[in-house]
């Protein structure tokens, strides 16, 4: 394939199909995956006669290994932008597409509009299963797209009866994530989120990141269930499963009960004993112990091994320079309160 004009016989279905495969087996191949993008998007290339799921799979493909290509995917952009081709694009291809340009780092409104416009199209959100519009709502949080119209269609769709018990746990927590990244408060939404955490048996198949970013998202959109953050803080307070906390997830859990004003003593000296572990206490970044002490002190929960260890991490070497203004004035702050 990377003898000189070997792409020139593919056809778009070929090299659609092919960088698809690349994907699935992880193949990664800079110097390659450049020609493909030139063959695809050239004078005379194959991005015209690539169909919505080819054009979808390209993209996908190019993200999936880290390949940002941009002017291929201004040209997947353009092509799926003419007339009404969008048209044609089914749920998974809408997701997969709005997936590879968030993991790109692509943000391209135009194209983001559009889907949002085939999204609006009568019943066709109801196509929708779970992984696509968790996937596609995830995205357009993550590039900065919060279109009102579009995210409370998404909220409704959600809420539908049963939907809900369809979505995994990562799906569920994508959902909220999103929502609260963008600051989109949708009551009915939440409510829907809550009631289904408050099942028997639900919240044992969600990680650390799920739950953490559930928490977090509650926060964020200062939606306050006391009866669902108790099950929250019960599963977290388990100490394997606070040993499988990363520094991102215990910050974010820290933080999201003191913004709520939920002092669960469980929880915190949970959360204070995982944070003066030596071993974790030196993978914490500033934005972490900032966001823990504050935590603790907005909660006016002292524990003296947890503001030794803090200060012990914040004063070692250069780790303090790390800090920002907003993050050293917290952390000030709680020092104070402490």
């Amino acid at each position: 394939l990377r003898a000189e004009g070997a792409l020139a016989t593919f056809t778009a279905q070929e090299a659609a199909n092919t960088l698809w495969a690349f994907a699935k087996m992880g193949v990664r191949d800079p110097a390659l995956m450049q020609a493909f993008g030139d063959r695809i998007r050239g004078a005379g290339g194959l991005v015209r006669d690539l169909s919505a799921q080819e054009l979808a799979n390209t993209a996908w493909a190019f993200a999936k290994l880290g390949v940002a290509n941009e002017p291929l995917m201004h040209a997947v952009a353009h092509r799926i932008l003419r007339g009404n081709f969008v048209d044609r694009f089914n749920c998974k291809d809408i997701a997969n597409t709005a997936w590879a340009y968030a993991m790109l780092d692509i943000p391209h409104r135009p194209l983001l509009d559009r889907f949002a416009q085939r999204m609006r199209q009568h019943r066709f959100l109801a196509t929708f299963n779970s992984r696509a519009l968790a996937n596609t709502v995830w995205a357009f949080a993550r590039l900065g797209f919060d279109e009102a119209r579009t995210m409370n269609a998404v909220a409704e769709r959600v809420t539908d009866r049963g939907f809900l018990h369809t979505f995994r746990p990562q799906e569920v927590s994508n959902i909220a994530w999103a929502f609260a990244k963008r600051g989109i408060s949708h009551t009915g939404l939440m409510d829907a989120v809550g009631e289904h955490l408050l099942q028997p048996e639900v919240l044992v198949a969600y990680s650390p990141h799920d739950v953490s970013h559930i928490a977090w998202a509650f926060a964020r959109l200062e939606y306050k269930n006391e009866a669902v953050m108790a099950v929250l803080a019960t599963r977290m307070s388990q100490k394997e499963f606070m040993g499988t906390f990363n520094p991102q997830d215990t910050a974010n859990t820290a933080w999201a009960f003191a913004k709520l004003g939920i002092a669960d003593e469980p929880l915190m000296e949970a959360i204070a004993e995982k944070t003066t572990d030596p071993g974790f206490l030196t993978t914490l970044q500033p934005q972490h112990i900032s966001n823990i002490a504050w935590a603790f002190a907005s909660l006016g929960m002292r524990n003296e091994a947890l503001t030794e260890a803090i200060a012990r991490r914040a004063l070692d070497g250069d780790f303090f320079a790390g800090f920002n203004a907003q993050a050293m004035a917290d952390t000030a702050w709680a020092f104070g309160r402490l």
